[in-house]
């Protein structure tokens, strides 16, 4: 029987095209170089923001609050320093740069300074002697008129100053509720001097009008609150 030699089996070939070795070699090479790749689109998207002194301007002005503005003013001079911008960049962004954080810095610093100077608000009013007041007021009812004042002020009817921050309308209705309750000597204030320029000069408000009795309509719906204030002494 005859038989035919067999052949050996030849080496694997690699038949494809060199075109396409080529190909998956450039894709092999850009999957290893992707970091870097990506390296340097983030390095050119800085560069290219920090170029554009205008814009850069733009996001820095509207950020109005110092403390945020600090800190992102010293995150793009960051980028700058790490990536060598001063070098490739414009120098007058990175000037500009410097001198807004300079000038928050300031700010900063100056609002601080303010918090640390700033005192307490008053919780009282400022005083008039017991001399002056007994001038208007009986002598046993000078303590109580204090306190009176006192609740006046703690219910926004005065300032620390002693100014009357409510209508000339209320502030007769408490004069005229003073003199129900005798707290003044004066049995007719409308025609009193005496006690209008008292209130007039220690409130720093006009009464001249509304002190007279047909004005006195305007005053008498307040004068329940003011009776009510002044029984809880």
């Amino acid at each position: 029987m005859n038989t035919k030699p067999v052949s050996p089996v030849p080496p694997l070939v690699d038949n494809q095209p060199e075109d396409l070795k080529n190909q998956k070699r450039k894709l092999n090479n850009r999957e290893n170089d992707k970091p870097f790749r990506e390296g340097i689109k983030d390095a050119l998207y800085h560069m290219r923001f920090l170029n554009n002194q205008q814009e850069v301007k733009k996001v820095v002005g509207n950020i109005p609050d110092p403390v945020k503005r600090q800190s992102y003013i010293k995150e793009l001079l960051s980028d700058a320093e790490k990536n060598n911008f001063k070098t490739i960049a414009r120098l007058s962004t990175v000037n500009y740069l410097n001198d807004e954080l300079k000038s928050t810095e300031e700010i900063l610093k100056a609002n601080q300074s303010k918090v640390i100077e700033k005192q307490p608000e008053s919780t009282s009013l400022k005083e008039i002697s017991d001399s002056e007041l007994k001038k208007i007021f009986n002598a046993s009812k000078v303590d109580d008129f204090r306190k009176l004042e006192q609740k006046l002020f703690n219910r926004n009817y005065l300032d620390v100053n002693r100014k009357w921050q409510k209508t000339a309308p209320e502030l007769i209705a408490l004069i005229l509720c003073l003199q129900e309750q005798q707290y003044h000597y004066f049995k007719n204030v409308a025609t009193n001097k005496k006690i209008k320029d008292f209130f007039q000069q220690q409130y720093q408000i006009d009464i001249t009008q509304q002190f007279k009795p047909s004005k006195r309509v305007n005053s008498e719906k307040h004068k329940t609150t003011f009776t009510a204030i002044i029984n809880d002494l």
